[in-house]
């Protein structure tokens, strides 16, 4: 089976995928184009997708650039198209009925966050009857939403640039955004740096972000990193997942059960019982944590084809 993987066209996912990208039977497309040399064709799909236009009134006829959105695929052959987070939004109904129609062919959705649908990316109860398998890596979302979990860690990437812990020059990483949470991070940096430890703490807005390459880099440079959920939010995060991959301390407010058992034991911090024993823990540590578990993008497709049956 080939599968075609839909992503959003963000650096973050293009670092996260692309270890795999050498697989024959793996293509990713990140652009909502259509798969065309014509010029005259790209000109009327642009004109006929202009953000302006269907804002005042949904345009009619979109169906015609359906077989554009498609990879060359030979004969018969079985595929799996996979869409990715909001990326299911860019199409209309009426393309994935189109895929039904023309390929032999399985569709998978994966969720990371439930916000997607909530905002009107896409309707999830079209997407559930439509799709052969809608799944998510959050087991919350999974009872709440009546999704299929899929295996964790999907994201344990096997050409990390993590350093060994012994030889990191980071104490304790934060990389996260405002969300008017300034005071509190500040704060929390100005305690750790007391204790002695080496931060790196990036506060992002608006005009400022970090590239995911560099944000990889410095994960695998830090020995803790600190991942602050808002108000409401549960179940394990992508940021959770990044001490696994990473072997690293996490200091977090984050109290989901399955967190805990994912991790061994020491490697989670309360983000409220930091003293002087915790952070001398972070200073002395010259081993990674070792995953309990291995995961990996390439059995993850195999995981999707056989849920798909």
């Amino acid at each position: 089976m080939k599968y075609f993987v839909y992503l959003p066209d963000y650096d973050y996912y293009r670092f996260l995928f692309g270890h795999t990208k050498t697989r024959y039977d793996v293509e990713y497309i990140y652009d909502f184009k259509i798969r065309t040399s014509n010029p005259v064709l790209k000109f009327l799909f642009r004109l006929h997708y202009w953000g302006v236009l269907n804002r005042l009134f949904k345009l009619p006829g979109k169906r015609i650039w359906y077989k554009y959105f498609v990879p060359e695929i030979t004969g018969d052959e079985p595929v799996c198209f996979i869409f990715y987070s909001s990326r299911a939004g860019q199409y209309e109904p009426g393309f994935y009925e189109y895929l039904r129609r023309h390929y032999n062919c399985k569709l998978a959705l994966l969720i990371s966050n439930p916000v997607e649908f909530e905002r009107g990316y896409y309707d999830l109860d079209f997407m559930k009857r439509t799709m052969d398998l809608v799944c998510t890596y959050n087991e919350h979302d999974v009872a709440k939403y009546g999704l299929a979990l899929h295996p964790p860690l999907l994201f344990a990437l096997e050409n990390l640039p993590v350093k060994p812990m012994g030889e990191r020059s980071i104490d304790v990483l934060f990389v996260g955004k405002d969300k008017g949470r300034r005071d509190y991070i500040e704060a929390l940096e100005k305690k750790l740096v007391a204790f002695g430890l080496r931060c790196s703490f990036f506060i992002a807005d608006g005009s400022r972000r970090v590239p995911y390459a560099d944000l990889v880099r410095m994960t695998g440079d830090a020995k803790c990193i600190v991942n602050l959920l808002q108000a409401g939010s549960e179940g394990v995060t992508l940021r959770d997942i990044d001490a696994w991959n990473y072997g690293c301390f996490l200091m977090t407010n984050n109290r989901a059960p399955e967190l805990r058992e994912m991790l061994r034991e020491g490697q989670l911090i309360d983000i409220d019982g930091v003293d002087d024993a915790v952070c001398e823990a972070i200073r002395t540590r010259t081993e990674e944590f070792p995953p309990k578990e291995a995961g990996s993008l390439d059995g993850f497709y195999a995981w999707v084809a056989e849920s798909c049956k």
